[in-house]
């Protein structure tokens, strides 16, 4: 265990956090699986906390991710949104090049107006791999309403002035 700490602690200050484990799992006497891990927390710096979006407007995600770069081995990011405060959530890309670190969203027109929007951003591991990494939320948002063009609700009649 003292070895096997020692290790890791070691891979961890050399900033090397892929760990190429192979995971064996038997069934009937045969290997029936085989993945591959990676190991990395994802922080996600905007939108930070107390700042505010209109519907329809662009709200600039951004992320960070810790010891490599899932696209190195064939993954991608997923962005997705809550708009209360993480109990549920809402996919808006599941296909985001493993490479990128931004997004811009277009928070929708039919976002509910709330204080207590998030984003989530995940990762998605290329087959073969399974991942181990945390993902990363970004604080609480508010989404506020859009102003809406008025609606005419009658059609303007045509009045004569005489002098």
């Amino acid at each position: 265990m003292v070895v096997s700490t020692l290790f890791t602690n070691r891979l961890h200050r050399l900033g090397v956090m892929i760990v190429a484990v192979i995971a064996t799992v038997m069934s009937s006497g045969s290997l029936s699986a085989q993945c591959n891990y990676g190991w990395t927390t994802i922080s996600v710096s905007s939108p930070a906390s107390a700042t505010s979006y209109v519907q329809g407007t662009v709200c600039a995600v951004r992320w960070s991710s810790g010891y490599y770069t899932i696209g190195n081995y064939g993954g991608k990011y997923k962005v997705e949104y809550s708009s209360d405060n993480g109990a549920t959530w809402t996919l808006v890309s599941s296909t985001l090049d493993g490479y990128t670190k931004s997004y811009n969203w277009t928070v929708p027109f039919t976002a509910v107006p709330t204080t207590t929007y998030r984003i989530r951003v995940s990762e998605v591991p290329a087959s073969g791999w399974c991942t181990q990494s945390s993902p990363g939320t970004s604080a609480a948002f508010t989404v506020l309403s859009a102003c809406k063009a008025p609606a005419i609700s009658t059609s303007p009649r045509s009045q004569s002035i005489c002098a």
